[in-house]
Formats: structure tokens, sequence, C-alpha cells
């Protein structure tokens, strides 16, 4: 079975829009004051859940990425996803830098994740 263009591939796109695309929005959004509420105070809570889904999202798909023929084209979006988390959570720490030295350690997990190696990826603690 392919990963390409598969429903697989369908529903992580959708719970990659629905959760991670959200958060992003929302927390990129607080630094400029562009929300009705103010949620600054929650943006610590928000990285966290970001971190969270992007962990999960990594997770299910190493875990399953046996399933797939096409395995170049998972580590490919595998690593996509790991470079978009990277380039997102480095941008946070510049816009909130009372955060900074939440990402790190997870940052650094997803740097070793962009491994090809799936092994390597599905072994990494995301939290």
């Amino acid at each position: 079975m392919k990963f390409e263009n598969s429903n697989f591939e369908e529903r992580y796109n959708d719970y990659w829009n629905r959760n991670v695309v959200t958060l992003d929005t929302t927390i990129r959004s607080c630094s400029l004051g562009l929300n009705l509420f103010e949620v600054r105070s929650n943006v610590l809570e928000l990285i966290e859940t970001y971190q969270q889904h992007i962990s999960n999202l990594l997770s299910n798909l190493t875990r399953q990425v046996y399933l797939f023929e096409d395995k170049e084209y998972v580590q490919k979006y595998i690593k996509n996803t790991v470079n978009q988390a990277i380039e997102d959570l480095s941008f946070y720490t510049h816009i909130y830098p009372e955060y900074k030295e939440i990402p790190p350690e997870f940052l650094t997990a997803l740097k070793a994740a962009s491994s090809p190696e799936p092994k390597n990826i599905a072994s990494l603690s995301f939290r």
C-alpha cells in the first residue's frame, strides 16, 4: 500500500490542518495582539499543545511506516513535518523570549528525527 495520495496521508494532513495549523495561527496572532481575548498568558500551554500534536503525528506515522511501500515518500513527509515544526518553534522563541527555554529539548529531538532512519525517529521521546 502506498502512503502518497492515500486515505492515510489525507488523515494526517487533516490532523495537521485542524490541530497544528490552528495552534500555530493562534500562537502567532497572540504576539500581534490580534485576538479578541487576551490569551498571551496561555502561550506556554499553547506551545506545549503544539508540541504534543507534532509528537502525536510523528509517533503515529513512524509506528505505521512499515505498512507503506513508498517509504522514501513517508520519510520525506516526516522530514517536512519536522522541518516545519523546527521553523515554527524557533520563531516562537523569538516572538516570546520569556518562553525561549521551552522548546530546546523538543527541538533537539526533532533535529535528531530528521535522520533518514525510521527506527531513529520512532525511538525518540518528543515530550
